[in-house]
Parts: structure tokens; C-alpha cells; sequence
């Protein structure tokens, strides 16, 4: 148990902590809108604000809807991740690492909410200038990263119980 609580904790907190010196960093080199190339026709640094969810969600809605559902549900569900992870007994050291970066991600982009009332993001992809992606941060990158650690978890142990059986 703490194993689980050290991993979670330490892993969740580094990302916080690259998450926001990275915005910081953002915040204060480049104007809001900046955008530097650094490999042409696929990756700039742009200085954006999301007032929204993943990919501008709700960014349009009414500002107090906005508020109670970016303010709100991060605190719930990084609560239930983490009772999940300690009442799961089954969880391999892999899942608890994959868990710990959803948690760090989510409350990195929460303490933006409640510092700024917005998330800072600057990874911006595209291909030439056709296809472009939502500009995203650290944090983003940390939740899909532990979302797709978990998902190829689940293959994979579903295809075991399936040989199995």
C-alpha cells in the first residue's frame, strides 16, 4: 500500500510540477498568440488560452456552466482514480503509473483553472496547413499517455483471460 501511495503521489506531484513550470514558461516568454516554428509544416510553440475542456469543449458555454463542470469534475475524478487504485488489488505496477499520470495531468490542468479561470497549452501539431490539431500542453500529453497505457492494458488482459477460458 505504500508502494501504490509513494508512486502516486511522487509521479502525480513531478507532473504537476513539469506541467505548470512549463505554462509559466509559456506565459512568460511569448505573447498570448506567439507562435514559433520549430519543425516546419508540423510543430510550433503557440501561446494559447482554452477556457474550455480538451479541444476548446464548452468554451463557448455560459461562463458559471464552465465553471462548475472544469472546476468541479477534475476533483471527482481524480478522487475516484485514486480509490479505485488503492482497492484494486489487481493492478499491475504499469496501471498505478498510468493512473498516477491521469492524476498529475488532470490537477495540473485544474490548478490553471483556479489560478487563471483557463489552461495554458503551446504544443501545437499540423500537417502543412490542412490538418491542424488542437493546441494542447504537458498535462493533455500526460492523460492520453496514461489513458492509452490503460486501454492497451485492458487488451491485453482481456486476450489473456480469453486464452484462458
Amino acid at each position: 500500500m505504500k508502494r501504490i501511495f509513494l508512486i502516486l503521489v511522487c509521479v502525480s506531484f513531478s507532473i504537476v510540477l513539469i506541467d505548470q513550470f512549463s505554462k509559466m514558461y509559456i506565459a512568460s516568454a511569448f505573447y498570448l498568440g506567439e507562435s514559433i516554428t520549430l519543425i516546419p509544416e508540423l510543430f510550433n510553440i503557440t501561446h494559447v488560452r482554452n477556457p474550455g475542456a480538451a479541444f476548446g469543449i464548452f468554451a463557448e458555454s455560459h461562463p458559471t456552466l464552465r465553471s462548475i463542470l472544469l472546476l468541479g469534475t477534475p476533483p471527482i475524478a481524480v478522487l475516484l482514480m485514486c480509490i479505485f487504485v488503492f482497492k484494486n488489488k489487481k493492478l499491475t505496477t504499469l496501471e498505478i503509473y498510468a493512473y498516477s499520470l491521469i492524476v498529475g495531468g488532470a490537477l495540473g490542468n485544474l490548478v490553471d483553472r483556479f489560478r487563471l479561470g483557463f489552461v495554458v497549452d503551446f504544443l501545437d501539431f499540423h500537417l502543412s496547413r490542412r490538418f491542424t490539431w488542437p493546441a494542447f500542453n504537458f498535462a493533455d500529453s500526460f492523460i492520453f499517455i496514461g489513458a492509452f497505457i490503460l486501454i492497451g492494458s485492458s487488451f491485453k488482459k482481456s486476450e489473456e483471460s480469453f486464452s484462458a477460458g
